[in-house]
């Protein structure tokens, strides 16, 4: 994903932040429990970007990692 940010092409990972948001809503979310760090806000990065992302983080939340995710919200 880090890839096409650093060009300014979000159109790519949109795609494929959409595809993930499909994946960790029904009922997969321990797919990505331990890459949730991945799926943190950059400052520079487009509101549709950061908002599926914020809702990747909800779906893959759990004991182990909510207390660095909401740290990182804050």
């Amino acid at each position: 994903m880090t890839s096409g940010e650093t060009g300014g092409n979000y159109e790519l990972t949109y795609t494929v932040l959409t595809h993930i948001n499909l994946l960790v809503s029904k009922k997969n979310s321990e797919l990505f429990q331990s890459d949730y760090k991945q799926f943190f806000c950059k400052y520079d990065e487009p509101s549709y970007i950061k908002e599926i992302k914020i809702s990747i983080l909800g779906y893959i939340s759990n004991e182990r990692n909510i207390q660095d995710i909401i740290n990182e919200l804050r």
